[in-house]
């Protein structure tokens, strides 16, 4: 069963796809008979809830099973297997609509040939790959990044408070020695794929891959409510048993990771002009490295500031607290508390 967050963004998509199949539909109803009607409303409501289905349960397996071809052929199987679908809610929703205005079965049969079925054919194609290609954008550049750059939010430098995370691999040199360049980098990629849908559970964001590194953010409400922050570790780390035999099989290593975690304010802008993404700079950033970096010196998974614990609640209910100490984090002047976290029931220490 999916999470709540996942099933709220899922939800959102489906959403999303609904309405734009059903303003498609009423703007081709108007440029083909002149005229909107109720029609346009019900098909495009079928076709873009047809569509959803389709992108949530078969899309994922048909990547995978194409996942080796060149681009050209993943487009062009793809826009084939949208025809095949379109074509078929297309024509299912116009014989119920058939049958309900008393229409004949000849009349039916005569539509499945004409121009004007293959003109809704490839209009539809038309827009849901437009909508395919807005869901894989926004993918790439991150959660809220794309909206954010067409709005211009952070044209201009904006001043916010987030939750930072600095998660890496432990032992990542030796495994890179023991696979050959292809399989590490298979291997980094089934790792963050297998922690991504703790990401989204916990309402965090991916801003960034470096290497074997990955830095996660939450806007501070989402990061405090249910102690999401915290609650993403364990999370992450029991998606990665589950395929604990899968590494075992292909790769001869399991997954272990250490993560620190800061919060403060930082600044947030638009950056770049051939490339453009939203950076976020600030000291906060800095220090939430430097205090992942102390994970190995203190054998210890998980490390928090003093500053971010005193924003969670009843953190002790689920989590073993315990202090390590007042640090002077390497490359800063101040000194910072940090605390090490533990979820109860799991074992903790890192090699």
């Amino acid at each position: 069963m999916k999470s709540r967050p996942l099933l709220v963004k899922n939800i959102k998509h489906v959403i999303f796809i609904c309405l734009a199949s059903i303003f498609a539909g009423m703007i081709y109803q108007m440029l083909s008979e002149g005229f909107i009607d109720y029609n346009a409303f019900v098909v495009g409501l079928w076709i873009g809830l047809g569509f959803s289905l389709f992108k949530y349960f078969f899309t994922p397996k048909l990547n995978k099973a194409i996942r080796t071809f060149s681009l050209i052929s993943k487009i062009t199987i793809k826009a084939f297997a949208y025809s095949i679908l379109i074509y078929f809610l297309s024509n299912f929703s116009g014989l119920i609509g058939g049958l309900i205005q008393g229409k004949s079965w000849t009349e039916f049969y005569v539509s499945l040939y004409s121009t004007t079925q293959l003109y809704l054919i490839i209009y539809s194609l038309i827009i849901f790959s437009i909508i395919t290609f807005i869901f894989h954008i926004s993918s790439l550049l991150g959660k809220g990044v794309l909206i954010n750059l067409l709005m211009g939010k952070y044209h201009k430098p904006v001043q916010e408070e987030r939750i930072f995370m600095f998660l890496d691999l432990c032992s990542s040199t030796t495994i890179a020695e023991k696979l050959d360049p292809f399989e590490y980098s298979s291997f980094l990629k089934d790792f963050f794929l297998d922690i991504d849908d703790a990401v989204v559970e916990s309402k965090g964001t991916i801003i960034q891959f470096v290497g074997d590194e990955v830095v996660i953010v939450w806007k501070i409400k989402d990061g405090v409510e249910r102690n999401n922050c915290i609650r993403f570790f364990p999370l992450a780390k029991s998606r990665i048993l589950r395929k604990k035999q899968y590494y075992i099989d292909k790769y001869g290593v399991i997954p272990k990771f250490k993560a620190g975690l800061h919060y403060g304010k930082i600044v947030i802008t638009e950056v770049g002009n051939a490339k453009q993404e939203i950076a976020y700079h600030g000291d906060t950033i800095n220090t939430a490295a430097r205090i992942r970096s102390e994970c190995t010196n203190f054998k210890k998974d998980l490390l928090i500031s003093a500053e971010l614990l005193s924003l969670l609640e009843n953190i002790d209910i689920k989590y073993y607290v315990e202090s390590v100490g007042i640090v002077s984090l390497r490359g800063k002047k101040n000194v910072i508390g940090l605390l090490a976290i533990q979820k109860k029931g799991i074992k903790t220490g890192i090699k």
